[in-house]
């Protein structure tokens, strides 16, 4: 039922096993997922703790723990549980996989030396892993050392040249280094083999606002917060399109609209220097 998405009824039915065996760990553990997906995230960590409190040294509780905290974007506690599960992995390849994840979680609050670390850990273990070498060089990118990250970007593109992640944080970081018509290319192979990617349409526009194309800029823009509503990128995408278009209400309501989506936890202040310089209170 779970599996099937038949959240309310799985619930039901994992109650019924919980009150028969009101000790086992993947019963509660199950019923976190169960409530995590219906999005009762109070009552979804209640039965994650639980879980980890019947089994402490089981490295499979701390590290679903850990996924509930990484999608609340709380990298801190994921950390503190992967760091746990890594203590109790029984395999290599499971120890290693928690590694890349801790360095995951470590990028969202922008420790990317310390993402970076851990990410070369795990090519040492797997060096011709795609999601690594593309986690890799998107870190590098955030370190400015670009001329690396393309190189890393490269070779999983080469690996696997129908990997949009790759593919798009390629033509991400050749966008950062100044290197528009590259990374349009590249966000149009992206649209070519996911004609409704919102993130490509997003950093294409991007690109395109660079080169003081505002129609395509907008465009594009448009289309992404169409297709992924929550994005706060797009929103200080958009905004640029309309501060160089003069439309400064429309480009507050848009940088306001970032901030609430929670842009400056994700990638700084840049927004709210923004807001500060062009939205003044009237």
């Amino acid at each position: 039922m779970y599996d099937q998405e038949k959240y309310e009824e799985a619930l039901q039915q994992i109650n019924i096993l919980i009150a028969a065996h009101n000790d086992s760990a993947l019963f509660y553990n199950l019923r976190g997922n169960i409530q995590k997906m219906m999005g009762n995230m109070d009552e979804a960590l209640i039965n994650f703790d639980k879980a980890v409190a019947l089994q402490p040294t089981n490295h499979f509780y701390y590290s679903t723990r850990a996924n509930y905290f990484y999608d609340l974007q709380k990298p801190d506690e994921c950390i503190r549980d992967i760091n746990r599960a890594i203590a109790y992995a029984r395999e290599d390849s499971v120890k290693y996989s928690d590694i890349v994840r801790r360095g995951t979680a470590k990028a969202m609050k922008r420790d990317f030396q310390g993402a970076y670390e851990d990410f070369m850990v795990g090519l040492a273990f797997d060096s011709t892993n795609i999601a690594i070498l593309t986690a890799t060089g998107t870190v590098l990118n955030d370190l400015n050392r670009k001329e690396e990250a393309i190189s890393y970007l490269e070779k999983a593109v080469l690996q696997a040249p129908r990997e949009i992640a790759a593919i798009g944080n390629l033509g991400f970081t050749h966008m950062e280094a100044g290197n528009y018509e590259k990374a349009i290319s590249l966000f149009n192979r992206v649209l070519e083999i996911a004609p409704e990617d919102p993130f490509a349409f997003n950093n294409r526009g991007f690109a395109r606002y660079k080169q003081h194309d505002l129609e395509g800029a907008m465009k594009d823009i448009q289309r992404s917060i169409k297709l992924k509503a929550d994005n706060s990128y797009a929103f200080r995408n958009r905004a640029l399109v309309y501060i160089a278009r003069k439309d400064m209400d429309s480009a507050c309501r848009d940088l306001q609209r970032a901030i609430d989506l929670g842009f400056s936890q994700m990638y700084g202040d840049e927004v709210e220097q923004l807001k500060s310089q062009y939205c003044e209170e009237k």
